[in-house]
């Protein structure tokens, strides 16, 4: 099990004991925790989370694991979308407080929420869902391939093509099937 489902699934578990009286079920478990917590490698901890769910398992409440899918990116890929996350909001922050109120009295939510933001934190964290959403569409139209990146550790991605150009593709290729 790898380091960060262990430490999701651990902390659900360790929520869900504390609403338990102390056993010796529930002191096994947190056994169990305290060794997994220390294991060194995803095989040691894959063996105590299957003791885990093995002891907790039937009991009531028990928190099941995601189980699933493979993440949709790699490591390297989620890595870079939580570097640019920071750095983006990193350099919102750095925008003056006077500035701030200023920039949320003339930009507004895009869709159908309507409305204004109701503070600078929400604005950033709408233009952060916004990036993320440029990110997996490129990603996903072959604009950038989950790795590139400048210098800064930014993704490089190849915009989307303007309308003159798809135009104009539009017109090479009809020009070329008409040869």
């Amino acid at each position: 099990m790898k380091q960060n489902n262990w430490n999701e699934n651990a902390n659900n578990v360790r929520e869900w004991l504390e609403t338990l009286e102390e056993s010796r079920t529930t002191k096994a478990i947190d056994l169990s925790l305290m060794l997994g917590d220390d294991a060194k490698t995803d095989d040691e901890r894959t063996s105590f989370w299957s003791a885990i769910r093995s002891i907790g398992g039937k009991m009531e409440g028990f928190p099941a694991a995601r189980r699933g899918n493979q993440p949709a990116y790699s490591e390297v890929t989620l890595g870079i979308f939580a570097l640019a996350v920071k750095m983006v909001t990193t350099a919102y922050a750095a925008i003056p407080t006077n500035l701030q109120s200023q920039m949320i009295a003339v930009f507004f939510p895009h869709g159908r929420t309507g409305g204004s933001y109701a503070n600078f934190q929400d604005f950033v964290k709408g233009k952060v869902n916004e990036m993320n959403r440029n990110l997996t569409d490129a990603i996903k139209e072959n604009r950038w391939n989950g790795v590139k990146v400048d210098k800064n550790g930014m993704p490089v991605i190849e915009p989307k093509m303007t309308k003159a150009e798809k135009d104009a593709l539009k017109a090479a290729e009809e020009a070329g099937e008409e040869e």
